[in-house]
Order: C-alpha cells, then sequence, then structure tokens
C-alpha cells in the first residue's frame, strides 16, 4: 500500500465514521488505517472530492453500486462508500464465468478498503450458453450481455428489494454507473421502473488518468490492463481488438484457444492452419526474441537536435511511423508519346503504378488452390508488425549495449497497412498510458522505457494462405471475417521470422564484443538448427522503424478504443 497520508481539514470529519469510542482488534484498526489513507489520497488527485458525497438523497432509500472488476466500476464504489459510509449501498456484480482471475482478488480489496458487501451473481455462463445456443454472440445477435448482464442484475433487484418497496411504497431506489466525465456522452445504464440513476463520476468530473492512478494506488486496477486490456468484460469479449486478442495468446493461451474451439470454422481451414511443431524454428510465444530499431538501439536522444533558439527537438514526428530503412515503392514508369501499330507500344502506355507507403503492397495474381468447393489462396504477404520495447537505463550499468537494458519485449499487433497498424497504436498507446500505474510509478516513466519497433515482414508463398470465410456457410467466429486459429497462425509466424533474425544480430554482436552468454547460446542453437534444415525461407524482415506516440498531453479519449464502433463495449459489460 503506497497511499499518501495527507492531513484532514476539521470540515471534513463528517464524512467518516466517529470510531474513536469504539474498541477495534488490531485487524479492525488496520483496515481503518488503510481506509483513511485511501480517502486522503482520492482528496490529493480529484479536486471536486465533495461531490462524491451523496446527500440529497432520502435516508430510507436504497442504493447499488454495480462491479464488473473494471477500473471505472471499481474506482465508483471505493469513493462512494468511502466518502458515504452512511448510505445504505449494495454492491453486485454479474459473473458471466469468463472474467479475469483478477476480478475476486479486486473485489476483496474494495470489500477490505471500505467494509461495505459486493454480492457476485451468476445464473449462466457465456461458454454455457454458447454450447446451448449453438452459436456466438455477435453485434447483429447481443445475446451474451442480456442474458449474463441485464437479466441477472434486474431479476435480483426485482425480486431482493423493488418488491419490497412497492409494498412499503415510498422508498427511493438508486443505482450508481462507472460512466466518467470525459465519456458523459455514452449511454448509461439500462433503465428499470422505480430506479434513478446516478454518476459519481461524471459530478465530481473525474476523467480515465484521475481513475486509473486511484485504481493503481489500490491494487484494483486488474493485471489484464498491464498485459494489454482497455476494459473489464469477458476475456473472449467479440469487441476486442485485433491487440487484445494478441494480448490473450501471448499471456494466456489456454483461454484464448478455449475461445477458438467454439468458433465455428470449416475443417479444411483447421487443417490448413494447423500448428507445425516439427518446424526447425519454434514459436517462442510470450519469450520470442524481436529485432530492434534504432531508436531502441541508440536511445531516444539520438532523434534530437538542438535548434538556433537553444531549445531540443526530435526528428521524428508525433503519431507516426519513422524508418530506419525499408523498400523504396515502386516508381511510376514515365508514360511515352503513343505510337500506333503495335502491341509493345500499346502495353507500355498502361505505365506503372506507385505503392503509396499508407497502402498494403500492390498484389499480384493469386495462386488458388481449391479446398473442396471453397478456395483458399496461397500468395506473398507482407505484415506491418508493432513490438514494444521496455529499455532501462539503469541496467545498462552491468554492460553498455541493449541486449542488457531491454527487460522485456512484446508483440503488440499486425496490419497489412501502415494506416491501419498506426491507428491501432494510437489507441494502444492512449490505453497503455493511462494504465501504466499498474508496473510504472508515473506515465512518464513509462513513456521513457516504452519503445515501439515497427518491422516489415515479407512472407512467400505458402506461410500465410488468405480465406474468404464468405465462400463458406455457417461459418460462425468471434470476429466477423477472420478467426482465431488464423490469428495464432499468423502470429506463430511472425514469432519465428523475428526470433530467427533477433538471433542472428545476437550471434554477430557477441562476436564483435567478445561476449558470450547463455542467450548468445541459446542463439546460435536456433540458427544452427535453421541452417540444418537447410536454411528455409519463410519470411523476411525487410523494413525496420519506429513509432512515437503523441505526447501524455495530447492524448486523449479520441484515441480510444471506445471512439471505434467495431470496440466498443457496451455499459453492463464495462460498468
Amino acid at each position: 500500500m503506497n497511499a499518501i497520508n495527507a492531513t484532514l481539514n476539521p470540515s471534513d470529519d463528517q464524512v467518516f465514521t466517529d470510531t474513536q469510542s469504539i474498541p477495534l482488534s488490531n485487524f479492525e484498526a488496520e483496515r481503518l488505517k488503510h481506509r483513511q489513507a485511501a480517502i486522503d489520497y482520492i482528496k490529493l488527485v480529484i479536486p471536486n472530492w465533495q461531490d462524491l458525497i451523496i446527500s440529497d438523497v432520502e435516508e430510507d432509500s436504497i442504493h447499488f453500486c454495480g462491479y464488473s472488476g473494471g477500473v471505472d466500476s471499481s474506482v465508483t464504489g471505493l469513493c462512494l462508500a468511502l466518502f458515504n459510509p452512511n448510505l445504505n449501498l449494495i454492491g453486485i456484480m454479474t459473473d458471466t464465468g469468463d472474467e479475469p482471475i483478477s476480478v475476486p482478488e479486486i473485489l476483496d480489496t474494495i470489500e477490505y478498503l471500505t467494509g461495505h458487501k459486493i454480492v457476485v451473481i451468476q445464473d449462466d455462463s457465456l461458454y454455457g450458453r454458447i454450447e446451448e445456443n449453438g452459436y456466438l454472440p455477435s453485434p447483429k445477435s447481443r445475446w451474451c450481455t442480456k442474458v449474463l448482464k441485464i437479466d441477472p442484475w434486474i431479476k435480483y433487484i426485482t425480486n431482493n428489494f423493488l418488491s419490497s418497496v412497492s409494498e412499503e411504497g415510498g422508498r427511493k431506489v438508486y443505482a450508481y454507473a462507472g460512466i466518467r466525465y470525459d465519456e458523459r456522452d455514452r449511454s448509461g445504464i439500462v433503465d428499470i421502473d422505480g430506479i434513478e440513476t446516478i454518476h459519481p463520476l461524471i459530478r465530481a468530473k473525474v476523467n480515465r488518468e484521475q481513475v486509473c492512478d486511484i485504481a493503481a494506488q489500490f491494487n484494483v486496477l486488474g493485471s489484464t490492463y498491464y498485459r494489454g486490456r482497455s476494459r473489464s468484460g469477458c476475456e473472449s469479449c467479440m469487441y476486442q481488438t485485433y491487440q487484445e486478442w494478441i494480448s490473450l495468446l501471448i499471456w494466456n493461451r489456454k483461454k484464448y484457444f478455449k475461445a477458438a474451439s467454439v468458433e465455428k470454422v470449416p475443417q479444411p481451414i483447421l487443417d490448413r492452419y494447423k500448428y507445425d511443431d516439427s518446424f526447425c524454428v519454434k514459436d517462442m510465444g510470450f519469450y520470442t526474441l524481436y529485432p530492434i530499431s534504432s531508436i531502441v538501439r541508440d536511445e531516444k536522444s539520438s532523434f534530437e537536435v538542438n535548434t538556433i533558439f537553444n531549445t531540443v527537438e526530435r526528428q521524428d514526428d508525433k503519431g507516426k511511423i519513422t524508418w530506419d530503412y525499408k523498400p523504396k515503392p515502386p516508381t511510376k514508369k514515365k508514360k511515352e508519346k503513343a505510337k500506333t501499330g503495335t502491341a509493345e507500344v500499346q502495353f507500355d502506355l498502361l505505365g506503372g503504378l506507385p505503392v503509396e507507403e499508407d497502402i498494403s503492397p500492390v498484389e499480384v495474381e493469386p495462386i488458388e488452390v481449391i479446398k473442396g468447393s471453397n478456395i483458399i489462396i496461397e500468395d506473398e504477404v507482407t505484415l506491418y508488425v508493432a513490438v514494444e520495447h521496455y529499455r532501462n537505463k539503469l541496467m545498462n550499468m552491468i554492460g553498455n549495449d541493449e541486449l542488457n537494458s531491454i527487460w522485456q519485449s512484446r508483440l503488440i499487433s499486425y496490419s497489412t497497412a501502415v494506416s491501419g497498424l498506426t491507428k491501432q497504436l494510437h489507441g494502444y498507446s492512449y490505453h497503455r498510458a493511462m494504465a501504466s500505474r499498474t508496473a510504472w510509478d508515473s506515465v512518464e516513466q513509462y513513456d521513457e522505457e516504452s519503445h515501439i519497433s515497427i518491422l516489415m515482414i515479407k512472407f512467400p508463398k505458402g506461410i500465410i494462405p488468405k480465406v474468404d470465410y464468405q465462400s463458406f456457410e455457417k461459418v460462425f467466429t468471434w470476429k466477423y471475417g477472420r478467426s482465431l486459429v488464423e490469428q495464432a497462425h499468423i502470429v506463430s509466424w511472425i514469432n519465428r521470422v523475428c526470433d530467427l533474425e533477433r538471433s542472428k544480430e545476437i550471434v554477430r554482436l557477441s562476436k564483435v564484443n567478445k561476449r558470450r552468454t547463455q542467450l548468445t547460446k541459446m542463439c546460435e542453437k536456433t540458427v544452427a538448427n535453421h541452417v540444418a534444415a537447410g536454411s528455409p525461407n519463410f519470411g523476411t524482415v525487410i523494413g525496420v522503424g519506429h513509432y512515437r506516440p503523441k505526447v501524455i498531453e495530447e492524448r486523449s479519449i479520441d484515441d480510444s478504443y471506445d471512439e471505434d464502433q467495431n470496440s466498443v463495449r457496451c455499459f453492463m459489460c464495462s460498468m
């Protein structure tokens, strides 16, 4: 517990219960100390903390706070209970059976700090209902929200409270929703007759950064945020982004492939994407070595220049990709003046089309492999891949090279286009900055250690097929037009290419530095296995660069996944 002990003003005493006259056990005394520390810290973070005090409600009214295990609902409940100890507050969490494993710990922490009870309801489970229904939820058939979230919530409140309120008459019922001030235009809680909804975070003008600050301070910011999730809810949520699904694959393969197992994918596709464990270069998963860009190797200062005004400026643009090297796009052929009479001249009039930087490379005519009556296309594929490296300068004390100072690397996402990957990185860097307190002291420290390399990888024919899912009947996947088994296949080959490329570089560096470590030996083995198999071509890194996030002050909710209709969650799932 790192909460700061601030001095209370005498006028603040009305917020708390008078405990001085009550004999306390050591445990209870310790809990009250932590509770007070939490209140003090929240006051420092939220200038308008007085607006968290609920004073304009009836004395005998009933109050509900919905929990999802997510950061917004957790901080809402934490603030409500701490600043309103005499409020008849009841916490409710509807469990879908697909919640992150950190959720129970978060709820326990809130109960410990506040002393108020949280009721967990589970009438059904996501995977149980999928088996019963025979198909997955989708944006067009979003039965999961209604069946697993809304219906149990309404049922519990109606059976346990609204019926008695109706019989007694006159008692008001209030529900509190974890919607922040910076998303105040978002749809609120589901309407139920007899219940009034209140938004404490909107009243106190609390934004995402403040919420994450408080949540990280008191261990209610779940581990899935550190791993790459942007919101709470089911780990198999259909509204997850590419990056979030990849995060699940890297950090929890068992859960990822459980989600993949309920997709209805034709056998020819499953056969084509079958994992090849016998290949000479292995997929190392979380432990994959990834090539680094010059900004990682030479540090961010290598892109700084001194101006004539004695200031320092970066040469790389904010929110864009800067390349160390990449293939030049094909140049447009000069058109010759028309000469009639020959087929050769007529062909030359067509000219050549240049490849723009923000679109995927021009595709050649594909080879079609017939699988029954369906088509799986085998062709060359070029992907743009983002990898985040965390580098700490202090670790250079044991040796001045990037091998010592990089303490973790993680695959973020990939795209067939620079523009597509850049858009993903805007959202990723926003959410990573907001959740940075899970592992760093500040967002500034996170920004200092974070380096995002961009890799341009060209795969030959036969490695990454293209599948037209629409040509198959009765295909049900979590995301329209792609399957989880396909994504796992692509990630596997990205990891193999990257691990081999980086292993070669590490072996080369060890010879230059004349230092052979355990890591060097592992890399030598990877390279040797590839050579022993005849050095098969399964992909090549043909371009390397880096993405520079926007400065902290310029990152906003407009970059959030919740502003994208393809990835926005519903309120009840992220409450």
